[in-house]
Formats: C-alpha cells, structure tokens, sequence
C-alpha cells in the first residue's frame, strides 16, 4: 500500500545532474520519510491525531475499560508496544520508492463483531494532503540543497508532488 505517490520531473538537466540524479532522489526521499517517522507519524498516537484522521469511535464500554485498566484514553495505544515500536520503524529506499516498514503486530488486532471491526493497521496509516504536503516539501528541499552542490546547472529543476 501506497501512502504518498509523486510525479519527480527532472528539466533541462546538466551531465553531473544526470550522473548523480538517482544518488540525490534516494538521499532526498529517504529524508522525507524520515521527516514523516519522526514528525508526522507520532501524531496517530494522540487523541488530536485521532481526530485529525478520522479513526473510528471505540464502545463505550472498551472506552471506559481502558480508562480505568490503563489510565489513559490514548487512541491505538494499550500497552505502548505499537507506539514504541513503530517509532523504531526501519525505513529503505531507491531513487524511485521509498518504504517505511512498522514492525508492530498488535495493530492487526481486530476485534470480532462485523460492522464493529476496526482497522488499526488503516488508521495508523492514514495520511492527509496537509501530511503529504509537508513531506514532499521536505523531499524538495533536500533534492535542491543537494543540487546546488553540483557544478553547471543552468537552470531550477522542478519538483511536483
């Protein structure tokens, strides 16, 4: 599953651009989806995040369990393992994909009952424009700062997302 998808177009690119473009894409990207580890992705485990990405009301009743069993109503969140896990997420790349692989296997529970099942694993990968926005920015500034280190560009190179 794809999380952010992104059309890089390289213009009018010199010789030492073209001979170092694949090696700046992956260090470029890369950065980018660790902007998002440390950044954005912490943002599933709050209660604001829980909003922001739409998660899905839990029972009453698990509500309330939590409350008193943990002491906390933090979404996603029991123990702490997803959390603490998925922050030690391990994070690889090319110069045309990057993937940020979460080793935590308590966010395939899914509790029975139908229409009342609950996809954590969804919800801990939800991303908003504004999430993508931010991430590709980083992506972008990286790529330039880097380029800029290369002698003979004629022109700026664009990158949209």
């Amino acid at each position: 599953m794809s999380l952010f998808v992104a059309n890089i177009t390289i213009v009018s690119a010199t010789a030492a651009l073209r001979r170092n473009a694949k090696r700046l894409l992956k260090n470029a990207l890369l950065k980018g989806m660790q902007f998002y580890r440390r950044s954005i992705h912490p943002q599933h485990f709050t209660v604001a995040g829980a909003r922001k990405y739409g998660y899905r009301r839990r029972t009453r009743k698990y509500r309330e369990a939590k409350k008193r069993v943990k002491g906390h109503s933090r979404p996603l969140v029991w123990s702490g393992e997803s959390e603490r896990r998925s922050s030690r997420s391990r994070i690889t790349g090319t110069a045309s994909r990057v993937r940020m692989f979460i080793n935590a296997p308590n966010l395939n529970f899914s509790p029975k009952g139908g229409e009342k099942r609950i996809d954590m694993l969804d919800e801990v990968t939800r991303v908003t424009n504004a999430d993508a926005r931010a991430v590709f920015g980083v992506v972008r500034k990286r790529f330039h700062e880097r380029r800029r280190r290369l002698r003979g560009i004629r022109r700026t190179h664009r990158i949209a997302a």
